[in-house]
Formats: structure tokens, sequence, C-alpha cells
């Protein structure tokens, strides 16, 4: 009786889910409610399509699994309000996404640093390059890469090389490393004077 939720952040993207598990799912294993959006299993397994949209509309209750689809597209709140919703049953949160090209999803980006980094220890990150897909036509994509490279070479690191960096410009985003280039503020700065300040 797992209970699914399938987040995204359009009706275009959740169409996109539901075509998929239509076309992998044999027709008599499953009922579709349009009303409710959500797919009934055999085996009493639901999987229920919510757009991340209104992030409030997350809250509804607990899950097994809560997969968000493109979260970089998403505000943050969706995984605030739909987090919680495997704490009672321990379930897992899945989320399958590309690098953040807007501030909005800027929190994904972080997430995935944070767990590569291993500041947080409760997640596994599993990268997929898209150059590895048989269905992608290699000289066209690697086309496309040489053209988005001319035109906004951000982007085309983003899209094309798969590299995750906040979005903005930033002077030696890559080479910055929190740890190597920062130092912890001062406890105290009364030894601070004008002589060592001016200095």
């Amino acid at each position: 009786d797992a209970i699914i939720w399938l987040v995204s952040p359009t009706l275009k993207k959740r169409d996109e889910l539901e075509r998929y598990i239509k076309a992998h799912t044999a027709p008599n294993w499953r009922s579709y409610g349009a009303r409710d959006l959500r797919f009934r299993f055999v085996n009493g397994a639901t999987i229920t399509s919510i757009t991340g949209d209104d992030a409030e509309a997350i809250k509804q209750g607990e899950a097994d699994l809560v997969c968000y689809n493109e979260p970089q597209m998403m505000h943050q709140d969706v995984l605030t309000y739909g987090a919680p919703a495997i704490i009672d049953t321990g379930g897992l949160l899945l989320f399958a996404g590309n690098p953040s090209r807007r501030r909005k999803g800027i929190w994904f980006t972080r997430l995935l640093r944070a767990v590569e980094e291993r500041k947080y220890d409760g997640g596994e990150v599993c990268r997929l390059d898209a150059r590895d897909n048989p269905d992608i036509d290699a000289a066209a994509r690697s086309d496309v890469g040489r053209l988005m490279n001319l035109v906004d070479p951000e982007a085309a690191r983003a899209d094309d090389e798969g590299v995750f960096l906040e979005p903005g410009n930033f002077a030696y985003a890559e080479s910055f490393d929190e740890r190597r280039n920062t130092c912890p503020t001062l406890e105290s700065a009364s030894f601070c004077t004008r002589e060592i300040v001016q200095a």
C-alpha cells in the first residue's frame, strides 16, 4: 500500500511523468482518477501527481516516497512542505533534477553540494551524464553544446556539462572552496584598534 507523490513544477512536466507511468505499467494493473490525479494499482499502491506551483498544497498527509521532478524549477518550499510527509513512514525523498539556471532553484544546488561534500550525510547523489544516453544523437548534442558555449557559456556548463554552480556570474566560482577561502569569525574584536585597521 505504498503512497507515492510525484511533485512537478508545471502541468506539462506532470503530464510527462504520467505518460511515463502509463507507458511502463500494464493497463490492467492500474486505474487513473483524473479528478484527483492519482494512479491506483492492484496491489493497493497509489501514485499522486502534485504540481509545485503551490507549495502549500503539498502538505497533505503522509507518503512513503516523494519524488521531485525538476526541483531546480521550484521554490524551496516544495521541500519544506513535502519532506515531513515521510516522517511517519520512514520513507524516502528522491530528486531528479538538473543544474539550476535561476535563483529560484538555488536550494537544490546547495542541497546537492551539501550531500556531495558530506555536510549532510542523510542522502546519496547519483549523477547521470546525458552524453551516455543512447537515444541522443551525439553529433547533434556536440554541435548544440558548442553553440551554447558561444552564446551563453554558463548555460552550456549547466546544460551540456552538468556543472552545478549557483546561478549568476561569480568570479572564480569553481575554484572557491568555503573551507579554504574563508576564515572563522572572530569571537571578540576588542583588540582591533585604529592603528591595526589603518595598517
